[in-house]
């Protein structure tokens, strides 16, 4: 991992305290300590230049880590391969599997939601959603237009947009899902991240580059008032090193001042 701050790199490995070098989720709590996940060593919480790992040893139901997310109340979330889902309180480990009531024990990624839920996306297993103790699930047969779902963002209005591999972006509003394919014009069905800029566009990856779309367009579409969207697209010719942009969680970000990287 590399950690860049006025102008300098510095980067933490192994050596330096870090469980495993394979890095694919970065979280930033409220103290300001970074949460690390690796595939293969846990997640790690790095605070004064020393790394706290929790792995297998420490009760995490797996030391695969995809996603890492903090909650309003100053819990840690992490998805895992294998492992379901674990929550991290007060240094205390809690673990939530397919026994529990998640669909998949294969976690991509993770978004708390203005009224408290807890949103989940899986591999193969569609969307859950946690609420005051219990698990709702969501999968093509409620409407939703894949089961892998990669990203996951709510927009101002309230609105949950949803990243899926295969299935391109689905929209849920009002508990009813719409689905928005490369059919209507979207750039890709393999979406990785969903970002907005401060013109109403959303800003998705793919493994093709990146691409822009109106948000209104595709509220449109969703609400059948239109059937197609225009897809802005950029990659190698537009100045990027490479067009691939999967990544990890998150697969994109957005700073306080606007800018997206």
């Amino acid at each position: 991992m590399t950690v860049f701050e006025e102008g300098r790199l510095r980067s933490y490995g192994s050596a330096e305290g870090l469980p495993s070098n394979l890095v694919w989720a970065i979280h930033e709590d409220a103290d300001g300590a970074l949460w690390v996940g690796t595939y293969g060593g846990g997640v790690a919480r790095l605070r004064g230049g020393r790394f706290e790992t929790y792995s297998r040893a420490q009760g995490l139901g797996s030391d695969l880590v995809w996603a890492v997310y903090g909650d309003r109340r100053g819990d840690v979330w992490v998805g895992t391969n294998g492992g379901g889902l674990a929550r991290l309180s007060r240094g205390r480990v809690t673990n939530f599997t397919t026994r529990d009531g998640l669909s998949s024990n294969a976690i991509l990624c993770l978004l708390e939601s203005r009224d408290g839920s807890l949103w989940i996306g899986t591999r193969g297993g569609g969307l859950n959603r946690l609420r005051e103790g219990r698990f709702t699930v969501y999968t093509t047969k409620d409407g939703l237009s894949s089961d892998t779902v990669k990203a996951l963002y709510e927009d101002s209005a309230g609105v949950l947009w949803i990243a899926t591999t295969g299935g391109g972006i689905s929209r849920l509003e009002g508990g009813r899902f719409a689905a928005i394919t490369s059919q209507q014009g979207l750039f890709d069905d393999i979406v990785h991240q969903i970002l907005e800029d401060d013109a109403g566009s959303l800003w998705m990856t793919s493994n093709r580059g990146v691409f822009r779309v109106a948000r209104k367009a595709l509220e449109d579409v969703a609400a059948g008032r239109t059937k197609t969207v225009t897809s802005i697209a950029y990659g190698v010719a537009d100045g990027m090193r490479s067009a691939e942009c999967n990544s990890g969680h998150p697969a994109g970000w957005r700073r306080r001042d606007g800018t997206l990287w």
